[in-house]
């Protein structure tokens, strides 16, 4: 083929086709030829090569490890296994997960006094034993290394119909080790 010109480049649509890979070898000489010396259809022939490559579906790449990665990753793995096997189990700390509903308490009422009693928790060195109105108003905390509890009724609110007791056992360090859920009484009517 002779020299090409700009024009018949381009009423041959050889830059599409160029880029198709359906021209005959002549024809992508002869083109090959024009664009290297011609800077309009150098510029025009990499606008296309970088709209091709953009919009070009791109595959997916799978990530495969070298098999001596996967050898050494799997004996590492192999190894922390059989350790921790080897090591037996870890002695678990004495650790308060909360207190348990495990005081038993006994509540009453007499004409004059409002009383509580509980057995004995191991580990407890004291016990905290509150009483509650009905709408949650604390109206007696008491601390006792004793099991019961005694409270006047003249000294609460002479409108209580009803109140609530509640005991928890107090470990070495004050903390709570377990303790009772809300035991309802009646007040007694003076």
């Amino acid at each position: 083929m002779d020299a090409l010109t700009c024009a018949q480049v381009e009423e041959g649509d050889l830059e599409a086709r160029y880029l198709a890979g359906t021209v005959s070898p002549e024809e992508a000489e002869a083109y090959e030829a024009h664009y290297f010396g011609c800077a309009r259809c150098w510029e025009a022939l990499q606008r296309a090569l970088e709209a091709r490559s953009a919009f070009a579906p791109r595959r997916a790449r799978r990530w495969r490890p070298s098999l001596p990665l996967a050898a050494a990753a799997t004996i590492i793995l192999v190894a922390v296994g059989v350790w921790q096997l080897g090591s037996g189990p870890a002695s678990a700390p004495d650790t308060l997960r909360g207190s348990a509903d495990s005081v038993a308490v006994t509540v009453g009422a007499t004409a004059r006094t409002l009383t509580a009693s509980w057995s004995r928790v191991a580990g407890a060195e004291s016990y905290r034993a509150r009483l509650f109105a009905a709408d949650g108003g604390l109206l007696a905390d008491r601390e006792t290394a004793d099991t019961s509890l005694v409270i006047r009724a003249d000294s609460l609110p002479r409108a209580l119909r009803v109140v609530y007791w509640k005991v928890e056992a107090l470990g070495p360090s004050r903390a709570e080790i377990a303790s009772s859920g809300l035991r309802r009484v009646a007040v007694p009517h003076q």
